[in-house]
């Protein structure tokens, strides 16, 4: 074989060798574009492996992003409960934030599962309830004679009995039903979660002559057993036997609302005779006196603050037997009012 056949035979091998890596760079591009090509999780730009999900998963991306939902602690409301053999009460942590006696201000805003609070521009006259927030509507469930501002009005539920005998009380005394509810549950934006009125209990009443014009609450007058006295004098007196205090007027001088919040029995009682108004002040007055008493229709009541648990759950020792309401402050515990069985 000469030289020359042996330059040809090599020229032909290198030809068929720069085929065959043509080829394999070829197949290794088409491979890259159907998704095939192993990425490496370490490039953060290349990478398109969630290394989130196991290798065997056949979830969807749009399910294995979503986050579970939180469970809201346990609301307290204002009933009674009988405190077990043991005495030992015990009630979740996380609900400090809850209850008839929450402080809501400028300082400490409500901050109970409000992912699930429903705006003003949201309700509709034809819902009833809406149990997330334990609020009832009063509009086709009232049967005191008072007045309604609107048929969209929100009460707490544990609130509306008290509200009720309230009114009835006030048309009994009087003979007059032109109280009119103007507003209770509020919740429009942000800011309203510092104002008390997204609680559900608080309320607003405007003084109406029986016409559609609104006087100040200070100027109209009833007479009762001989007295005459303003309608705003009548509320202050008499609302904490209902579980009322009284918190203030708002509004102009020609269309002023005369406010109110429920704290139910026997709380109201007691902040009515130490001429209490602010629930933060008043939850600090039962835990620096170490418990307020007071007597109401001959059952003693006490009423102690506890401080919120670290745990899961918060423990308070109580007399057996015994009955109890419990509620938080919003602000750092719980305030308990108990008194002993009534035979």
């Amino acid at each position: 074989m000469n030289r020359a056949t042996i330059k040809l035979i090599v020229s032909v091998l290198l030809v068929l060798l720069v085929c065959v890596v043509i080829s394999a760079c070829g197949s290794a591009s088409d491979s890259n574009q159907t998704g095939d090509k192993e990425t490496n999780d370490s490039d953060p730009v290349e990478s398109t492996k969630d290394s989130s999900l196991p290798e065997s998963s056949d979830m969807s991306p749009a399910t294995s992003n979503s986050a579970p939902e939180t469970t809201p602690p346990k609301m307290l409301t204002d009933v009674t409960y009988t405190v077990p053999e043991d005495g030992v009460v015990s009630v979740p942590s996380a609900s400090y934030v809850s209850g008839h006696l929450i402080a809501v201000s400028e300082n400490y805003k409500y901050s109970y599962n409000v992912s699930s609070l429903v705006k003003n521009s949201e309700i509709k006259s034809s819902n009833v309830k809406f149990p997330s927030q334990n609020l009832m509507i009063v509009y086709g469930s009232k049967k005191a004679p008072y007045l309604l501002a609107n048929s969209k009005i929100f009460v707490k539920s544990d609130a509306f009995s008290s509200l009720e005998s309230l009114m009835d009380a006030f048309n009994k005394d009087t003979g007059e039903d032109f109280i009119q509810l103007v507003s209770a549950y509020t919740y429009s934006d942000d800011d309203s979660l510092y104002s008390p009125f997204v609680t559900g209990y608080s309320i607003a009443l405007n003084i109406l002559d029986g016409s559609t014009y609104p006087l100040t609450s200070v100027s109209k007058k009833v007479t009762v057993g001989g007295t005459t006295m303003t309608v705003l004098e009548w509320f202050q007196l008499h609302c904490a036997e209902h579980g009322f205090i009284y918190t203030g007027m708002s509004g102009t001088e020609g269309y002023a609302l005369a406010t109110f919040r429920y704290v139910g029995i026997p709380h109201a009682t007691i902040m009515y005779e130490k001429d209490i108004i602010d629930l933060r002040y008043y939850s600090n007055n039962v835990q620096v006196l170490g418990g307020l008493k007071t007597v109401i229709d001959g059952v003693e009541w006490t009423v102690e603050y506890f401080p919120v648990s670290d745990s899961e759950y918060t423990e308070f020792s109580l007399t057996p037997g015994y009955i109890y309401t419990v509620s938080g402050n919003n602000v750092d515990g719980f305030i308990i009012a108990y008194h002993a069985p009534v035979s």
